[in-house]
């Protein structure tokens, strides 16, 4: 008998779902179940199914449906969902007791989506009706509107009875498909990763402590700020103008028009491309302003007074207050913002809902925040924008958030697979790897790096590693305010390469092992990298949904990175590999709910031109780079939560965590069980400093705490 059941329900609230968040929908109360179904096979293998109604039933529903779950492992898609029904039926499980398909189906190379996953790993599409249903049974409608409440009406199931059943079909396949998916795939997941998914869930469930006060009151700030900045520019430049005839500051056409009328020609007016001409237009004010005429001078300031309107009414950070107010539970919790496995080949967590993973830095100088609400004060978008992320707090007023950050882990991680022992040490010598670099490129003592020379090792540092060239290195220096030109870039490229042949040798190995499997069909190519770690590439099978698309020659892999003791540390999925032209080309799974589940190319956003998705040495470095880091996260995540589990800490918890940063919520109790602030920091940094099976590591965690989130 399988002891895995799958698991689907359908659900009714009045709080938009998609806006609001997992948390505030089934806690609100109109939420309630209306659907559920299950799947499974018996001892003799034969599928079994039974569907539950909560509209006919509810408390018949409730209790059969209790019955049917048993002591199964509960396989459900997206299972937070089901969980958090599960929890409103009062059921009592626990994380433990659930798989969720969506992350099986991630870790396995295909897309989250049960749309997109179910074809794409078992050629089976999901009920295409199912949208249209869940506007007539699951969201509110006609039936609410007449009713003057947006509690449920089971009217909608009286009158369309067709309907129901197909809605109940709909979720009995469901239920199906996140089963298939674990059964046919979920070997791709082993006991710690399964651990790992409990911590992400765990973490969603306890969410941050928000400073919703705060967040209002920047909101306000933020709004006052564009609605200002806008009648600024209305009145200088558009006064007495119709408001059909003003410029629309949401319309590309319209901006690179006014632009271009002035002399100045421009292809985004995205955050990145507004700065840019903006430090191109003030350089250009400041060095001919003696000799350059009036109108070109003047058309200038007026094309630098638009990029600022448009710079504050952008504000990319501040829409994250609205998704903030949004989002907050009445408990001043955010919770629900992570995604496990998110990110398909490095197996990184995600951010979803609020995106807390791009929040700005706090920059040289944190705010006081108690400025924000003194009206005496001018804030600016671009001052508030950088202490966002203080809005995020410890739960008790003389609380602490304590935040631990690897440092520099992509970069020893990078050495310590390539073998690159010197530079190891360096890092086990407490030195600087940017000033390092430097000097080993210009042939200069350390101590003899000036500020400007380690900037640029930094550069080299932080885009060479996964063998960029010379234009990604030059867009790269851009964004961290380095001015490179093509030729510097270029050279840069050279000298980082020369510096660390090492790593060059390991981009070469790891090209050799896929063009083994995939050019010249081997059933195995393997090499042992720097410090006994093994690499091995193996074909595995296609799914047929691939082989429909490309069905002469594209081959699926696995790509392991095993320990001396042959420990699999990483293993990542590559589907439909084939060559094309000297590339090592592959397909990547779409969301796409029509068309191809599979695509092979895209538009680049600069060049406009086709470009298809390839792997190669250097990226293959940079995935099994991020993968091995990823994996050291968290088992520093699992051993701080089984340090805080052991020893019963009743004023400590895991709240967030972010690639390569744990933050934990301390707050003082004199109770037995409490742990002080700065044992809870030594723990921390305890539980991140040790690399487990991977000897002689240099992990290395820098440990602070504050009240507000200052990291």
């Amino acid at each position: 008998m399988n002891d895995r059941i799958g698991l689907d329900f359908e659900t009714y609230g009045g709080v938009n779902l998609p806006v609001h968040g997992l948390d505030r929908y089934v806690s609100d109360e109109t939420f309630t179940s209306i659907l559920a179904s299950v799947y499974w096979r018996d001892s003799n293998g034969r599928e079994q199914r039974e569907r539950f109604d909560f509209v006919d039933n509810f408390t018949r529903a409730k209790k059969e449906l209790r019955e049917a779950l048993d002591d199964f492992t509960i396989v459900a898609h997206n299972a937070p969902f089901e969980h958090a029904v599960c929890r409103w039926l009062q059921y009592g499980f626990t994380h433990a007791r659930f798989i969720d398909s969506a992350v099986v189906a991630r870790a396995a190379g295909a897309a989250g989506s049960l749309e997109a996953a179910a074809p794409q790993l078992l050629g089976i599409d999901k009920v295409e009706t199912g949208k249209h249903l869940m506007k007539v049974f699951s969201i509110p409608g006609k039936y609410q509107e007449a009713n003057g409440t947006l509690e449920f009406d089971p009217l909608v199931v009286a009158h369309n009875p067709v309907e129901w059943d197909e809605y109940g079909h709909y979720c009995d396949v469901d239920a199906e498909l996140g089963w298939r998916i674990v059964d046919e795939w979920g070997h791709v997941m082993g006991g710690k990763e399964k651990l790992n998914t409990i911590i992400t869930h765990e973490m969603n469930d306890v969410g941050w402590p928000v400073d919703i006060g705060l967040v209002n009151e920047m909101q306000l700030r933020y709004l006052a700020n564009q609605e200002q900045a806008l009648a600024a520019f209305r009145a200088r430049y558009e006064l007495g103008v119709e408001e059909k005839d003003q410029l629309n500051f949401a319309s590309f056409v319209q901006l690179k028009r006014w632009c271009e009328a002035r002399g100045v020609r421009a292809k985004s007016f995205d955050e990145e491309h507004v700065e840019l001409y903006l430090s191109k237009i003030r350089k250009r004010i400041e060095d001919h302003a003696d000799t350059m005429p009036q109108d070109k001078m003047d058309d200038l300031l007026e094309v630098k007074h638009m990029l600022r309107t448009k710079q504050i009414l952008g504000g990319s950070s501040l829409k994250k207050l609205q998704a903030i107010i949004d989002q907050t539970s009445p408990d001043s919790r955010l919770r629900g913002q992570y995604l496990h496995i998110g990110a398909g080949q490095s197996w990184r967590t995600s951010g979803r809902g609020v995106q807390m993973q791009n929040l700005k830095r706090l920059g040289a100088e944190a705010l006081d925040m108690d400025d924000v609400f003194d009206e005496e004060i001018d804030l600016t978008n671009e001052e508030l924008a950088r202490n966002l992320r203080q809005v995020f707090t410890a739960s008790h007023g003389d609380g602490r958030l304590i935040v631990g950050d690897f440092s520099s882990v992509e970069s020893r991680g990078l050495a310590y697979i390539a073998g690159a022992e010197w530079k190891l040490q360096e890092f086990r010598n407490g030195k600087d790897m940017y000033k390092v670099l430097a000097a080993r490129i210009d042939g200069c003592a350390y101590d003899a790096v000036t500020k400007d020379r380690r900037q640029f090792g930094k550069v080299g540092e932080l885009s060479c590693g996964y063998q960029a060239g010379g234009g990604a290195v030059q867009s790269f220096a851009k964004k961290m305010g380095t001015v490179l030109t093509e030729g510097e870039a270029n050279q840069l490229v050279s000298d980082w390469r020369m510096a660390n042949p090492e790593v060059v040798q390991l981009w070469a190995d790891l090209d050799d092992l896929l063009r083994r499997v995939v050019e010249d069909g081997a059933s195995i190519a393997e090499k042992e990298v720097g410090n006994r770690l093994t690499v091995e590439v193996y074909p595995i099978t296609t799914p047929a949904s691939l082989v429909k698309l490309h069905p002469k020659g594209a081959q699926s892999i696995c790509v392991k990175l095993r320990t001396a003791g042959g420990t699999t540390l990483v293993r990542r999925y590559f589907h439909g590999c084939y060559i094309r032209g000297k590339s090592i080309c592959f397909y990547k799974p779409t969301s796409k709910k029509s068309g191809d589940v599979w695509v092979n190319n895209y538009r680049d956003p600069k060049t406009g031109e086709r470009r298809f998705f390839s792997i190669y040495g250097g990226k293959l470095a940079g995935i099994l780079t991020q993968s091995m880091c990823r994996e050291m996260f968290f088992t520093s995540l699992r051993r701080m939560r089984r340090i805080i589990e052991e020893n019963r800490f009743i004023n400590l918890q895991i709240i967030g965590q972010f690639h390569d940063e744990i933050v934990l919520d301390w707050w003082p109790d004199g109770a037995t069980g409490s742990v002080d602030l700065g044992e809870a920091k030594r723990l921390l940094e305890i539980a991140m400093s040790d690399p487990d099976s991977l000897t002689k590591f240099p992990l290395e965690a820098d440990v602070k705490d504050d009240y507000r989130y200052t990291k």
